[in-house]
This record gives structure tokens, C-alpha cells and sequence, in this order.
């Protein structure tokens, strides 16, 4: 008898063994061809804002056809007592190509609203990717571009000083890892706008992408941080590639190393043991 139930037990044991491992079974071959199929789909969402080349724009432009129509987003009030905005301009890539001739309304996101407590020496930020800003006066309703290439830019942010206010962002302009668009996988710039002079900065380095930036203790100097290019691929890779530090001066428009050489130089020698002070 007992040996009986203990055969029955074992039969169950093995029969719910079975079961479990078929289930397994099955749900790894639907996980792979799930992922097979998605891998297979193109994504529609990935890199909404980068734009086509250069090549493929003036492709493009020889057949008077398009692929990307402006989108305005939500208005920013970045003064609130002259009541003057940025607006971020973005790109809608098109599922096809359409006729630059027709009659397509571009505008597809309404104007928001934004406010600041008025404090000053105070940083605030925008989240998101853009392809351009709009100066907005509301009181004067006058408009203009801030930037006059086509860029892709992140990290929006706005900081107010005792008699200005400066926008910063960084963006990429070129392609430089020639993959067909310019995406923030390119090299980076750092763009500086001041509503006091309605004036754009641009700082750059060749070969170089900018990583990140900041102002000196109140002032509108900065440091900032480049990844170097070395191999000269369009690509900065952080943990292949070095980065140096470059200090700029905003009254000057200037950027200047913050390590000269001879200290460069002599902190190599010392990675390298041949620091010849030390034999």
C-alpha cells in the first residue's frame, strides 16, 4: 500500500516537473520571437529630434521634397518683469517624403506658460531635446531665431546673474560620426545666449565634444569639461578616450586651457614612471 502512494507521489511530482518545465519551454520561444519580431520593426520613436544629414538634405533638396517640419513646444517665460520667452523648436520626422511646394502646416504643439521666482543667481532648467530656440518679447511680439544653423541640441538651462541672464544648452551641428543624421551622439558644442546682448556664444575645440559645463561662483565665467577625440572618429568614447578642462572667460569670449603644458607633461611622466625628478 505504501508503496503504492509513494509511486503516485512520484508521478505527480513528475507530471507537475513536466508541466513546469514545458511552460518554460514555451515562454522562452514566445520571449525570442518577440524579441526577433521587434528587432525586425523599425522604431518610430528613436531619436525623434536628430536630423538627416547633409547628404541626405541636399538629396532631399534636389528633388524639392522634405522629411522634417518644425513643431513648436510650451513657451518658457525666462523674464518675468519684461515678459520675455524662449520657445524650443523641435523636428516631426515624416513617414514619407512630401513636396516642399505643398501647403503642410508645420505647427503642430500650442504655446504653454512657465514662471520664476525672481531670484537671482538661480539656475532652472527645461527637460528634452531641441532643434532650435525662439527669442519671444510678448510686449513687442518681435521673434527671432537664436540659432542660425541646423543643431540638435539638450540640456537647457537658464541662470540669472545681477544684470543678465544667460541660456545655455549644448548641441551638435555635424555629423561627425557620419552615421547619416546629426544626433547628440556627435561632437558637441556649448551655446551661450545673453538677452542682455541678444547674442549667441558658441565654444568649441576640434576634435573634442563638450561633456559638461559650469559657471564660476557668481560670475559668468565657466569651466568646461571636453572629451577628446583622439582617434578622430566622430565618436568620444569616456572610458577609451581622455578629457581636459578649458576655463572661459564671457567678457573676454574666451577659452583658455586651465593646466598648461608643462604640468600636463609632468603628471604623464608620472603615470608613465618617468618622471626623472624622482630617480
Amino acid at each position: 500500500m505504501n508503496i503504492d502512494k509513494i509511486k503516485n507521489y512520484n508521478q505527480k511530482i513528475l507530471a507537475l516537473l513536466g508541466t513546469t518545465i514545458l511552460l518554460l519551454a514555451i515562454f522562452g520561444i514566445i520571449s525570442i520571437l518577440i524579441f526577433t519580431i521587434s528587432d525586425l520593426i523599425p522604431n518610430d520613436n528613436t531619436n525623434e529630434t536628430a536630423l538627416l544629414s547633409d547628404e541626405k538634405l541636399e538629396q532631399l533638396t534636389q528633388q524639392n521634397m522634405r522629411q522634417q517640419v518644425i513643431s513648436f513646444n510650451n513657451a518658457i517665460l525666462i523674464d518675468t518683469l519684461q515678459q520675455k520667452y524662449i520657445i524650443p523648436i523641435i523636428v516631426r520626422t515624416l513617414k514619407t517624403t512630401e513636396s516642399i511646394s505643398e501647403d503642410h502646416e508645420a505647427l503642430m504643439d500650442m504655446f504653454g506658460s512657465g514662471s520664476y521666482s525672481g531670484k537671482r543667481y538661480r539656475r532652472s532648467s527645461f527637460y528634452g531635446d531641441f532643434n532650435n530656440l525662439v527669442y519671444w518679447d510678448f510686449t513687442t511680439n518681435e521673434m527671432k531665431p537664436i540659432c542660425k544653423t541646423r543643431m540638435i541640441a539638450s540640456k537647457l538651462e537658464y541662470t540669472y546673474f545681477e544684470d543678465d541672464i544667460l541660456v545655455s544648452f549644448v548641441g551638435a551641428d555635424v555629423d561627425s560620426n557620419k552615421d547619416g543624421h546629426v544626433t547628440l551622439e556627435d561632437h558637441k558644442n556649448l551655446y551661450l545666449y545673453s538677452f542682455k546682448e541678444q547674442k549667441l556664444r558658441i565654444l568649441n575645440q576640434n576634435d573634442a565634444t563638450v561633456i559638461d559645463f559650469k559657471y564660476r561662483h557668481n560670475t559668468m565665467d565657466a569651466i568646461v569639461t571636453f572629451g577628446m577625440d583622439r582617434n578622430k572618429n566622430g565618436n568620444y568614447s569616456t572610458s577609451k578616450e581622455p578629457s581636459y578642462l578649458m576655463k572661459y572667460k564671457f567678457t573676454e569670449d574666451k577659452l583658455e586651457p586651465i593646466l598648461n603644458k608643462d604640468i600636463s607633461n609632468e603628471l604623464q611622466a608620472l603615470i608613465e614612471n618617468t618622471d626623472e625628478s624622482n630617480e
